[in-house]
């Protein structure tokens, strides 16, 4: 199974807001993780589900304690990552892959424990004033490669794009990580 983390940071390193919404709405970042992602399993949290109703479009799981209010049947709750390893492990549902969709927490845990083996990243060349910012620093990715090399995970860089700015939003630059094994 793949584990792919999608995630957006600006030049603060900064992802979202405290109620789980995103700061900016470029239609190519959400346009590009509709095209990769589509038809994939999609872990987030429990404040990105309730901000965010596109991507509770895919086969969502929601990383909560508690099952939310407005969760629907098609929705897999699961309490931590290890019970999400541990019950997929068991059933034996691994899916081929398992794209990582926010917020915070979940990228963290998911980086912490090396278990992710591409990051999608996009920067978004801009102060967006948000709440929510990652402990570790994604934005200026050199760095942050270094930082994991440190803890015996190696990144290279695969692909990288520099789209053309949507009228009246940030430029952003789109690249794509693998892990070696």
């Amino acid at each position: 199974m793949s584990v792919i983390l999608f995630i957006s940071v600006d030049q603060n390193n900064q992802i979202g807001n405290s109620d789980g919404s995103l700061p900016w709405d470029i239609k190519s970042i959400n346009d590009r993780f509709e095209k990769l992602s589509s038809g994939k399993a999609v872990l987030i949290g429990h404040n990105t589900l309730r901000s965010n109703n596109e991507m509770s479009k895919h086969g969502t799981i929601v990383l909560s304690k508690s099952i939310p209010k407005d969760s629907r049947k098609d929705l897999v709750i699961a309490r931590s990552l290890d019970w999400l390893i541990a019950h997929q492990a068991c059933l034996g549902c691994q899916p081929p892959e398992i794209w990582i969709g926010g917020g915070k927490d979940v990228f963290t845990q998911v980086l912490e424990r090396g278990l992710v083996d591409i990051i999608c990243l996009t920067q978004v060349h801009t102060d967006s004033k948000a709440e929510v910012q990652l402990p570790f620093d994604l934005y200026n990715w050199k760095s942050f490669v270094l930082q994991q090399q440190k803890k015996g995970h190696f990144w290279v860089l695969t692909k990288q794009e520099f789209p053309p700015p949507e009228e009246g939003q940030p430029t952003t630059t789109f690249s794509i990580f693998r892990k070696l094994k």
